[in-house]
């Protein structure tokens, strides 16, 4: 599998998008942490971070010197012996699959924390007991949210969380203003009014550039820009932590722009 050292500063999905990118010639996006682990041979100690994600691109050899050729292989059909590293990576990868029975939601993109935060600032969410409606920044499209705190599940219809099984946006912000996650109001405020599906459609959903131009925002109106992403990991964190069930729901997403 792809993989090499993390750099100074960097964070985990920026790493394993520039090593895909530079062994591969591949653009991946929707990186997910699935496993850290402690890895020790004889003669050094590696802490490990495996990390799935999507691409549309076939690989390429691109350093021809190190690797002969890639290869595609179903996941109950692969090759032996395994560098130990990787097989370990697969077997959690593997397990965390066989968990999902129990229909839990994946981390989101971290853009998607930004966006639950610009839809509070916007007054976008509403709340009653456990349930609520999120618009959509274009505020044509109304979005549910179901929430259960006893069997610590919840639910929500919008793209993200329908298609792609990922804690939504809507759902982020809910569970900010219930106090199951924490919010912060400076950088809210600095998120207000961002036009998201714009923003979103000009970079044909590559998260990557929207945050790019998101960060260069937030740095104009004088946002400190590494410890809003302290935050924005520390709330991606706590969502792994939540470990947050999918409550059953036929709703599909909204229609519109």
């Amino acid at each position: 599998m792809p993989g090499g050292k993390l750099r100074f500063g960097e964070s985990f999905e920026a790493a394993a998008e520039r090593e895909v990118r530079e062994e591969t010639g591949m653009r991946i996006s929707d990186v997910h942490t699935i496993s850290v682990q402690s890895d020790i041979t004889a003669d050094s100690h590696f802490v490990t971070v495996g990390v799935s994600a999507e691409s549309t691109d076939e690989p390429k050899v691109m350093e021809p010197e190190q690797i002969t050729e890639w290869r595609w292989f179903p996941l109950t059909d692969l090759p032996k012996p395994l560098f130990f590293a990787s097989e370990k990576v697969l077997n959690k990868y593997l397990a965390a699959g066989q968990q999902q029975s129990r229909e839990e939601w994946l981390a989101p993109p971290r853009i998607k924390i930004y966006e639950a935060l610009g839809a509070i600032a916007d007054g976008r969410v509403s709340i009653s007991g456990n349930q609520g409606t999120v618009l959509s920044s274009s505020k044509s499209k109304s979005y549910a949210v179901q929430y259960d705190p006893e069997k610590n599940a919840i639910t929500a219809n919008d793209n993200g969380s329908y298609w792609k099984g990922y804690l939504g946006y809507p759902s982020i912000a809910f569970l900010m203003l219930k106090g199951a996650l924490q919010y912060d109001a400076r950088y809210a405020a600095g998120l207000k009014g961002v036009p998201w599906k714009d923003i979103n459609t000009q970079f044909k959903n590559d998260f990557d550039k929207t945050a790019e131009h998101i960060h260069a925002l937030l740095e104009k109106k004088g946002v400190d820009l590494q410890t809003f992403l302290r935050y924005i990991d520390g709330i991606h964190e706590n969502i792994e932590k939540l470990s947050l069930a999918k409550l059953d729901s036929k709703l599909k997403p909204p229609a519109g722009y």
